[in-house]
C-alpha cells in the first residue's frame, strides 16, 4: 500500500510538472483561436498552403484537412483544409495561401488572400 502512495504521488507531480511544460507560451499572450476554412481536395495532388504572413500578429497553432461531412470514404471527395491561428497582438495582417502540389510549390493552381483583423482583446476577424 505504501508503495501505491508513493508511485501515486511520484505520478500526480510528473503529470503536473508534463502539464506545465505543455501549457507554457513564454510569457507572450495570445487570444482565442480562430481558423481560416479553404476548400479543397487532396486526392488531386493539391493542398492549401500558408505562403505568407505579413506581419506577426498571429500564430498558426494548428492545421488540419477535414473531409466534407456526410463523404466519409467517399473516394476523391474533396472537403476543407483548417488552420487555425492564435492573435499575439492588436492590429491587421495579410494571410496569403497557395493551392499547390507540396513538391512544386512555385506551380500553384490558385492564390488566396486573407485579411485578418485583431482587436484590443486579441479576438480575430477575417476577411476573405
Amino acid at each position: 500500500m505504501k508503495k501505491l502512495n508513493y508511485f501515486l504521488i511520484t505520478l500526480f507531480f510528473i503529470s503536473l510538472f508534463f502539464f506545465s511544460c505543455a501549457s507554457n507560451n513564454n510569457g507572450a499572450k495570445t487570444g482565442p483561436k480562430a481558423a481560416v476554412y479553404l476548400e479543397g481536395n487532396p486526392t488531386t495532388g493539391y493542398s492549401w498552403v500558408l505562403e505568407s504572413q505579413s506581419n506577426k500578429n498571429l500564430k498558426l497553432v494548428n492545421q488540419e484537412y477535414k473531409e466534407r461531412l456526410g463523404s466519409q470514404g467517399a473516394v476523391g471527395a474533396g472537403g476543407e483544409f483548417i488552420f487555425d491561428f492564435a492573435a499575439t497582438k492588436s492590429g491587421e495582417t495579410e494571410l496569403t495561401f497557395v493551392y499547390a502540389r507540396p513538391w512544386n510549390k512555385n506551380d500553384f493552381a490558385t492564390k488566396k488572400s486573407v485579411i485578418a483583423i485583431i482587436d484590443e482583446d486579441l479576438k480575430i476577424t477575417y476577411k476573405y
